[in-house]
């Protein structure tokens, strides 16, 4: 019987290099990897092979596409990636449904803390493993070399600059027609409140949300006025969701051609390129810590929770005003050593927020035996009607991903993407020499080893 694994794929820019990465180490183990657009694959999960289905969800839309899943004989392991460096615990925004372990055979934990907080809420009897998560191992040493290319492409047009990380997605959110309104709506829908909470204090949870990220973006619009006037070169790049134009507009009424708007790429290289990492309690903060990059986070709301819950806080240095901001900015620019100083004592605080840094073997490595001990060990039972017309074939597109154009933009490869990266994780770890990247439809793409 032929080992398949369906890894789904929401926003490229996130998760797909890690899982990328992820595949090529499963194929090595005989599995056959189908890696792609979330709704294409999910809607061929009842005429393709029986195999383990991953998700990066565990909200109420994810429960139910899970459940059409595993009703047609897949196996399910679940992640969240929405928890990675997000604190858990006495957070009103629970994202992982009650109800999970109910469809879920596996749920691979990025954190001992995770875990724990799992343990706390369901049981001691699920079953849950910590493997960090693999977007980490993107970031070791070893793989850096990967984004030479594009770091030397960006400082070539932007010289020695700052980056600013913005990450607004609920008051500039992209999707058309997507406004705060229906943002909570969206979120009442997918079961993103903690269960217990009335509405009028799911209510106020979100105005928190939306406080917290209305002072972010004032404080991000007061320093860059500030910073138009110095002699620096500053990069804005928008999150994925946002839309891009917002700061477009407001640069343009800076008038300013030493700050730039880039909303395209991968967030690393990003990283890697730039003098300084300016942010606001973002998940890129710690990327940027893992990646040895100097970061500043700012800071507005002290007495916020909606700022509470954000991690990378703890794991950077942070000015709580826009006097403070530009202080330590242009300090670092003049060879200030403040904003590195703390980097050993952030790094110190990692193992029990992620159980994959360095000495630790790769995320990507635990999670692939996890994948392999639970196929040895599962009762695959083809629920098809005719189990024989499962099989591997062309897959036609799923329509949501050939009418939205935001949905192209959000997930965007191309099989150039995969050989490319794979000659790099060639060259890194000194394997995958047997490894094959077939394309099965415009989103959709398989990873196997070549036949002996």
């Amino acid at each position: 019987m032929d080992k398949y694994l369906y890894f789904p794929i929401e926003v490229g820019t996130r998760e797909l290099l890690s899982r990328f990465l992820t595949a090529c180490i499963a194929a090595e183990q005989g599995f056959k990897v189908l890696i792609g657009y979330q709704y294409t694959l999910l809607e061929h999960a009842p005429i393709l092979p029986i195999g383990i289905y991953f998700s990066k969800g565990t909200n109420a839309v994810s429960l139910k596409n899970l459940e059409m899943v595993k009703a047609q004989g897949h196996a399910v392991v679940v992640c969240e990636e929405e928890n990675f460096f997000r604190g858990l615990r006495d957070n009103p925004i629970v994202i992982t449904h009650d109800n999970i372990f109910d469809v879920c055979d596996l749920y691979l934990a990025v954190s001992p803390d995770e875990k724990n907080y799992l343990i706390s809420r369901f049981g001691a009897s699920i079953p849950v493993v910590c493997c960090g998560n693999a977007r980490s191992d993107i970031l070791r040493p070893d793989f850096r070399a990967i984004f030479d290319q594009e770091v030397k492409n960006i400082r070539s047009l932007f010289g020695n600059h700052i980056l600013i990380n913005t990450n607004f997605g609920i008051l500039n959110n992209g999707m058309p027609n997507n406004s705060p309104q229906k943002i909570f709506e969206t979120w009442l829908k997918i079961g993103v409140f903690a269960s217990q909470l009335s509405l009028d204090q799911k209510t106020q949870v979100f105005k928190d949300y939306m406080r917290f990220e209305k002072s972010n973006m004032d404080f991000i619009t007061q320093l860059l006025v500030r910073l138009a006037a110095e002699d620096c070169s500053v990069l804005i790049r928008p999150h994925p969701v946002e839309e891009a134009s917002t700061w477009e507009s407001q640069v343009r009424s800076l008038n300013k051609e030493n700050i730039s708007v880039v909303s395209d790429g991968n967030h690393i290289p990003a990283i890697l390129a730039s003098k300084l990492i300016v942010h606001t309690a973002c998940t890129t903060g710690v990327e940027a810590l893992l990646l040895g990059a100097p970061t500043l986070c700012l800071g507005t709301l002290q007495n916020s929770p909606a700022e509470s819950y954000h991690m990378a806080r703890q794991f950077n240095d942070v000015a709580y005003s826009v006097d403070e901001a530009e202080r330590l900015i242009l300090e670092h620019l003049a060879g200030g050593q403040s904003l590195v100083k703390n980097r050993n004592h952030y790094i110190s605080r990692l193992p029990n927020s992620l159980s994959s840094w360095e000495p630790e073997p790769l995320a990507a490595e635990m999670i692939s035996k996890q994948f392999f001990k639970l196929h040895e060990s599962y009762n695959f039972v083809d629920t098809a009607s005719q189990p024989a017309a499962r099989k591997l074939q062309i897959i036609q597109e799923s329509e949501a991903y050939k009418a939205e154009s935001y949905m192209q933009k959000k997930f965007g490869l191309e099989k150039d993407f995969f050989t490319n990266h794979l000659q790099h994780f060639q060259t890194a770890l000194k394997r995958f020499e047997t490894t094959n990247v077939s394309q099965i439809s415009d989103s959709v793409f398989m990873i196997s080893n070549y036949e002996k």
